[in-house]
């Protein structure tokens, strides 16, 4: 009886597709979204502004700048090699003061006036005032 021997066949691999020679990913500008942010810009503006993939007719078109905020404000992130988180939004953030404030006392006495005293105090009465226009 003759048996018939299977060939071990070789799979074929599939054609190379030529690789794409244009590239999709921008670095985010996150100094200019910075100054942005700070001055109290809307998240279109600032989609419009540094979003190298904006396009006005997506469904969401503000998403991914609102993701990138999130992230600096939550994560932070590297702004001329310094981490670097956002504060709230049209609030530049002012570096930190060390030492003493010169020049500032504090008030002598109670520090809250109270409603009995605000009602104590003599109401001041308005005179009508005078025309001073004679024909």
């Amino acid at each position: 009886m003759a048996t018939k021997t299977a060939k071990a066949t070789k799979a074929k691999k599939p054609a190379k597709t030529p690789k794409s020679t244009k590239q999709s990913h921008v670095p985010t500008p996150w100094l200019k979204l910075k100054q942005m942010w700070e001055s109290g810009a809307s998240y279109q503006a600032m989609a419009k502004a540094t979003d190298a993939h904006y396009t006005p007719g997506k469904a969401d078109p503000t998403k991914p700048t609102r993701a990138k905020i999130w992230k600096a404000r939550n994560v932070g992130v590297r702004i001329d090699g310094k981490l670097v988180k956002f504060g709230a939004r049209g609030k530049a953030k002012e570096p930190a003061k060390k030492g003493k404030l010169k020049g500032v006392k504090k008030a002598a006495g109670k520090g809250k006036a109270t409603k009995k005293a605000a009602q104590e105090q003599a109401p001041v009465q308005l005179e009508p005032a005078k025309n001073t226009d004679q024909a």
